[in-house]
């Protein structure tokens, strides 16, 4: 009830947050999962219990627009608010000691978008083969994340020892995950290390003495893939984009907790599954461009230019701005 809850205030947080803004979704998905789970604190009635539980999950995740801090000037730039934008630009700028050039900042360039339904969202990105392909890798990303994430965490309390030890240790190396994951992207990029981490995970899988490795790992895709996915669709359809691929991988964590029933035929099994799960998303992240050393992208043109080597894919953006001037 949980997921299908996550799966269903994704497609609505995600089409807001490209229409309101990210930062304005954040404070109010937080504040709102906050009421639902102290709410939950004083429910005796079970049903009621579920039922807080699930709209908790529908209108309460912060999780979707969390990854931007002030609000994102290429959002506030397409939708015409360039005051705001330079704003932000110029603090940040104060924040790391850098001095902007004030004509630089007068003479930004942006393709102002008067907002998009969710329904628009959909054809844009179908009508384009390049979207619908990264929207195809990135639902794979996102089930394999989620089924393998929470899978090997519902299964350690199938390892040898106390399984409420190993039920908590497996569950507390999410932590050390995300501080090294980020070290990681910051020196090696976006592709390589998702290849990597998925593909060791699969064989850390396969070699059953190791799943607290592999669970290790899984905390590193995880992580990758809610950079990467958002990195890799245009601004003004950004959030939706992201929100609609998480909501398909939450099939993942849908069928993660019956990998236990698994065990009746071999003991080994689930994690062979999850294994292969995560051999088949690495293999699949070849057929994606690296996002880090581009610009983000605004529009599905410029998102799609992305999968051209970086100086043609300059030269068609320069091509295309002059004849939109024309």
């Amino acid at each position: 009830m949980h997921s299908f809850g996550y799966m269903l205030g994704l497609l609505i947080v995600g089409p807001l947050s490209d229409r309101c803004g990210r930062k304005a979704l954040l404070v109010v998905t937080a504040v709102l999962g906050a009421i639902c789970g102290l709410t939950r604190s004083f429910i005796t009635n079970y049903w009621l219990y579920i039922s807080v539980e699930f709209l908790e999950a529908l209108i309460g995740d912060p999780c979707s627009p969390a990854y931007m801090l002030d609000e994102s000037p290429r959002w506030l730039l397409i939708k015409g608010r360039k005051d705001a934008a330079v704003s932000i630009l110029e603090s940040a700028a104060n924040t790391n000691k850098i001095k902007l050039d004030a004509e630089e900042l007068d003479n930004i360039y942006y393709e102002e978008e008067k907002g998009a339904s969710f329904g628009k969202v959909l054809v844009d990105t179908f009508k384009s083969k390049t979207m619908l392909k990264r929207f195809f890798v990135c639902s794979v990303w996102w089930i394999a994340s989620t089924f393998v994430n929470h899978g090997l965490t519902i299964n350690s309390v199938a390892l040898q020892g106390n399984k409420y030890i190993n039920y908590a240790l497996t569950s507390i190396i999410d932590v050390p995950g995300h501080v090294i994951v980020t070290l990681i992207l910051l020196k090696f990029k976006r592709k390589v290390p998702l290849v990597i981490t998925f593909v060791a995970c699969a064989v850390l899988c396969v070699c059953q003495p190791y799943v607290s490795g592999g669970k290790l790992m899984s905390s590193f895709f995880f992580t990758i893939t809610y950079i990467f996915t958002s990195e890799l669709f245009p601004t003004y359809t950004r959030n939706s984009m992201h929100a609609l691929c998480s909501s398909v991988g939450r099939i993942g964590s849908i069928l993660a907790p019956q990998t236990p029933l698994l065990l009746a035929y071999w003991s080994g099994l689930p994690a062979t599954v999850f294994g292969l799960v995560s051999l088949t998303a690495g293999l699949l992240t070849l057929l994606v461009p690296d996002t880090a050393d581009n610009s983000l992208p605004d529009t599905v043109f410029q998102a799609e230019i992305l999968e051209q080597p970086l100086e043609i894919g300059k030269n068609q953006l320069g091509n295309r701005k002059e004849s939109s001037k024309l």
